[in-house]
C-alpha cells in the first residue's frame, strides 16, 4: 500500500476556504525524498474516524514542496561571514544525504490538500476506498501511496475489469505506471471543464482526450469545437485529415479566413494557387511553440486540408429565414418603442410580408433570394413612408440595411458555403463519425 522507507509526520491542520483544509507535513530530507515527492503525489494519514477494528487513512494530495534548512532560518540579516558559512554548510547537507537522513536541521515541508477520499483497512479483511469520514490526526505518520493504491484513488469508482468503453487519457506526473482512466459516455453526456493558468496545457490535454476518444470509442461521436482562439487546427490535424473521421473546419463568415484562402476554396476568379493559399493559411494559423521545428510538416498538412476541401464557412445568407429577420433578435430593431408602438410596428411588418410574399408561405423556413430581399426592402420602405411622418424609419434602419446586404450576398454562390440546415443534417447523420470545429482564423 505504501512506498517503503518514506514516512513523514502531520505537523499542522488548518482551515482553508478553497480546499476545506490545509495540511502541513514534514519529511526528513534526503535527495531521494525531494525527488520522489512531487506535486500531485498521494499521501495517506490515519484519521479520527478509525477505531480499534479499522484503520482509516485520509488521502491527501501534495500541493507544494519546500526543502528547509534550519541553520538558515535566521535569514541573511546576521554577520555576513557567519551567514555565508552557514549557507555553505547547508549546501553540503543537501548533497550528502542521498537515501538516509543524517541531519536533524534539514526537513522537507509539504503542503497537502484533502481528496475527500479515505482508505478503510480492517484488521480482518481487504482494504476498500470510500468517502472520507473525518480529518487526519495531527502527529500521525504520513506515508506515500504506492502505484497500486495511487491507481485505485486516481480511478476511484471505475471497474477496469468489467466496464466497457474506458480510455486511458494520460498518466500521473510522478508515476507513469498510474494510468488515468476516463468513461467515454461520461465525457460527452455530462458537463465538465478544464481549468488552469495560461500555458499549463489545457488545450493539449483536451486535444489528446479527443484524439483518444475518436480512436478508441465504440460508438459514433459528434464533436463540435467552438475554437475562439484558433488553437485546435494544428492540435487536431491528425484527426482532421483522418479518412475515418468526417471532419472539417467551419469558419464564421468570409473575413475569418485570409482572402486568398477564401477565394481558393470557393473557386472564385483570381483565386491564388493551392500552394499560395496554403502559405497564407499557415501564416494565420496558431502554431504551438513545441511544434516550431515541425513547421514544414504542419504547412504540408495545412495544404492537405485545403486540397481535401476540409475548409468551409458558415453562409448566413443561406441560413437566415424571414422569421429570423423580423421576429427574432437575429437583427435588432434600431430603436426601442413603448408597447403600443411595438404593436403598430408589428402590424406594419405583417402587412409588408403579406404584400411581398405569396400566401401560404412558411416564414420560419423561407430563406432569401435576391428577388425576395429586393421585394421586401421595397415594401418595407413604402410602408414606412405611409406611416405618420415616417415614424418607424429609425426603427427599421438595421432591417433595411440587412435586406440590402441579403440582396447582394444571396446573388453570390460559394462552393464552400454551408447553411445551418446543412450543419444540422451533418451532425444528425447517425452512421458517421464526425468532428466539426466551429471557430475562426484571425484575418
Amino acid at each position: 500500500m505504501f512506498v517503503a522507507g518514506m514516512e513523514g509526520t502531520l505537523m499542522e491542520l488548518a482551515a482553508a476556504p478553497e480546499t476545506r483544509f490545509r495540511y502541513l507535513v514534514w519529511f526528513d530530507y534526503t535527495r531521494r525524498a525531494i525527488n520522489e515527492i512531487q506535486e500531485g503525489t498521494l499521501l495517506a494519514v490515519p484519521n479520527f474516524a478509525g477505531d480499534s477494528a479499522t484503520v482509516r487513512y485520509s488521502v491527501l494530495e501534495v500541493a507544494a514542496i519546500l526543502p528547509v534548512h534550519y541553520a538558515l532560518q535566521g535569514g541573511t540579516s546576521g554577520y555576513p561571514g557567519f551567514v555565508v558559512e552557514a549557507a555553505r554548510s547547508a549546501s553540503e547537507d543537501w548533497e550528502t544525504q542521498e537515501t538516509s537522513a543524517t541531519e536533524e536541521t534539514t526537513k522537507i515541508h509539504v503542503v497537502a490538500i484533502p481528496t475527500n477520499l479515505e482508505i478503510v483497512e480492517p484488521t480482518d479483511g481487504a482494504a476498500t476506498i470510500g468517502t472520507e469520514g473525518n480529518v487526519g490526526m495531527v502527529g500521525a505518520k504520513v506515508r506515500i501511496l504506492d502505484t497500486e493504491y495511487s491507481n485505485l484513488i486516481a480511478n476511484c469508482g471505475i471497474d477496469r475489469k468489467h466496464e466497457k468503453n474506458l480510455i486511458v487519457v494520460g498518466t500521473m506526473a510522478r508515476d507513469d505506471k498510474v494510468e488515468i482512466l476516463l468513461r467515454v459516455e461520461e465525457l460527452y453526456r455530462t458537463h465538465f471543464a478544464v481549468f488552469g493558468f495560461t500555458g499549463v496545457g489545457k488545450s493539449n490535454l483536451l486535444s489528446t482526450v479527443v484524439s483518444t476518444v475518436l480512436t478508441n470509442s465504440q460508438d459514433p461521436l459528434k464533436i463540435v469545437f467552438f475554437d475562439l482562439l484558433s488553437e485546435y487546427t494544428v492540435l487536431l490535424l491528425d484527426e482532421l485529415l483522418d479518412t475515418k473521421v468526417h471532419a472539417r473546419i467551419l469558419t464564421i463568415g468570409r473575413r475569418t479566413l485570409p482572402e486568398g484562402v477564401f477565394r481558393h476554396i470557393n473557386g472564385m476568379p483570381g483565386a491564388p494557387s493551392l500552394d499560395e493559399a496554403a502559405r497564407q493559411f499557415g501564416r494565420y494559423t496558431l502554431l504551438p511553440k513545441g511544434l516550431a521545428r515541425q513547421k514544414p510538416i504542419v504547412d504540408r498538412a495545412l495544404r492537405d486540408l485545403i486540397q481535401q476541401k476540409k475548409l468551409a464557412f458558415f453562409n448566413e445568407a443561406q441560413s437566415l429565414t424571414v422569421w429570423d429577420l423580423f421576429f427574432t433578435n437575429a437583427v435588432g430593431w434600431a430603436k426601442d418603442r413603448r408597447e403600443s408602438k411595438r404593436e403598430q410596428r408589428h402590424n406594419m411588418i405583417k402587412s409588408v410580408l403579406r404584400k411581398a410574399i405569396p400566401a401560404g408561405a412558411d416564414y420560419k423556413t423561407l430563406t432569401f433570394s435576391p428577388d425576395l430581399a429586393r421585394k421586401l426592402r421595397a415594401a418595407l420602405e413604402e410602408a414606412i413612408d405611409q406611416t405618420n411622418g415616417g415614424e418607424f424609419k429609425d426603427d427599421c434602419v438595421n432591417h433595411l440595411a440587412k435586406l440590402e446586404d441579403l440582396e447582394r450576398s444571396t446573388a453570390e454562390s460559394y462552393a464552400a458555403g454551408v447553411s445551418l440546415d446543412q450543419m444540422v443534417a451533418d451532425l444528425n447523420d447517425q452512421p458517421t463519425l464526425a468532428l466539426d470545429r466551429t471557430g475562426s482564423q484571425p484575418a
